[in-house]
């Protein structure tokens, strides 16, 4: 359990304008790595996940760590935008139906993006999940994986640790 805290960030939305960033405590300060630090001293990769469930939110922190990166979870399309900025993660878990966005929207802001992450469409709806995934791939972005909820701990580990793995290989899909 340590191992998840000392990597986990989790961004709370908040009813203000802002959005706070909480760090889960550990006996070591966790630091936030810039572009490519992962690739150089050995820090875990990063995986954002975008979702309004935050049922959601524990499984997706179980599943970032058993995959061995530091997982990041935001609640609003704001805070997910910016935690993309911020953090360069290699790759980006998207909830499709969200109250202020919709994972169209993302995928192709993601789009815009100099080097965009790989990308995992996860929804409670078989057809939301696989429009996701096409349109992904219509972006011409990475399509790392398409799943329905609810998500299996299993196969959401697999799903992370297997995008992350061709991002840093670099293979498209």
């Amino acid at each position: 359990m340590r191992q998840v805290a000392r990597w986990c960030v989790r961004y709370v939305h908040s009813s203000g304008p802002e959005t706070r960033k909480t760090m889960q405590t550990t006996n070591q300060p966790m630091r936030t790595p810039r572009t490519g630090d992962e690739r150089t001293n050995g820090t875990p990769p990063v995986v954002v996940c975008l979702d309004d469930d935050r049922l959601v939110e524990g499984i997706f922190l179980a599943a970032a760590a058993r995959a061995g990166v530091r997982g990041v979870f935001v609640t609003d399309a704001g805070a997910f935008e910016r935690a993309v900025r911020a953090l360069a993660p290699r790759a980006v878990v998207l909830d499709q139906v969200m109250p202020d966005s919709t994972g169209a929207e993302l995928i192709l802001w993601l789009r815009s993006l100099p080097a965009p992450p790989g990308v995992i469409a996860i929804g409670a709806d078989q057809l939301y999940v696989d429009s996701a995934a096409a349109l992904v791939k219509g972006a011409g972005l990475s399509c790392m994986g398409a799943l329905r909820k609810p998500l299996q701990l299993s196969e959401f580990a697999h799903a992370i640790g297997e995008a992350v793995g061709a991002a840093k290989r670099g293979d498209p899909e």
